[in-house]
């Protein structure tokens, strides 16, 4: 149970942790808890291109040719899709790497640490 003193005290200091101010820094924060980006809120992620994105995105309008709102957001969402999907082999890979690494670790002489 927390006692009444250190209650106090953790309300003076969340008074003063309000988050960031800036623009920039509002969108830095939100990225915080982007691990793989397959689910990400935005479609494009920090490390992508969003011309890239522009591109192929534009070129399925052009594809399909949609006329209603309903075709447009399908469109849309075949973009977000596909796009998000790019992003596989790269967290395989990095997956792939570290089961390497863990392997690696495993294997090595005793006289590492293994804290």
């Amino acid at each position: 149970m927390v006692t009444r003193k250190r209650l106090i005290s953790n309300r003076r200091n969340a008074q003063m942790s309000t988050g960031p101010k800036t623009e920039a820094g509002k969108q830095a924060s939100k990225m915080n808890s982007t691990k793989h980006g397959l689910t990400a809120k935005t479609v494009v992620i920090k490390d992508e291109d969003p011309e890239v994105f522009d591109m192929l995105r534009n070129g399925l309008i052009r594809e399909f040719a949609p006329e209603t709102t309903l075709e447009f957001q399908l469109v849309d969402r075949i973009a977000s899709t596909l796009w998000r999907l790019r992003r596989v082999p790269r967290i395989e890979a990095s997956l792939m790497e570290l089961y390497r690494l863990e392997i690696e670790y495993r294997e090595a002489p005793s006289f590492f640490c293994r804290c």
